[in-house]
């Protein structure tokens, strides 16, 4: 991948955390917690996946979040902080487990929150 695709998967990223907290910022009655939980998920892949890519990452993308976050860390030892416990689907690779509980939706947030942040202070982006 390329500088050019490294910022489209960034940016990609940036608008699906963005849309994962306007969800959550709606009434109980309103929340479509399966989005949430999507946004927040694919953002998180996003993230990982655009920081590999501008890093020249010379492997596979297609890895499960904890994957991703391993190879990140190969460039900045600082993605070890990141707290993946709160996150049920984060060894799976596909979109096949979803989590509809709000405190496991929390944690998938409170999880692509703190991948933005490592993201964006990141000295090596």
């Amino acid at each position: 991948m390329d500088k050019f695709q490294a910022n489209q998967l960034l940016k990609d990223a940036h608008v699906l955390l963005h849309g994962a907290e306007e969800e959550a910022n709606r009434a109980n009655e309103d929340k479509v917690s399966f989005l949430i939980c999507h946004h927040a998920r694919k953002s998180i892949l996003s993230f990982l996946q655009g920081f590999l890519a501008a890093n020249e990452f010379d492997g596979n993308v297609n890895l499960s979040i904890t994957e991703l976050i391993q190879e990140c860390a190969k460039y900045d030892p600082a993605f070890k902080d990141i707290n993946i416990r709160n996150m049920v689907c984060v060894s799976h690779q596909d979109d096949g487990e979803f989590c509809l509980d709000d405190d496991k939706i929390n944690g998938c947030l409170m999880t692509a929150k703190s991948v933005r942040h490592h993201i964006t202070h990141s000295p090596v982006l």
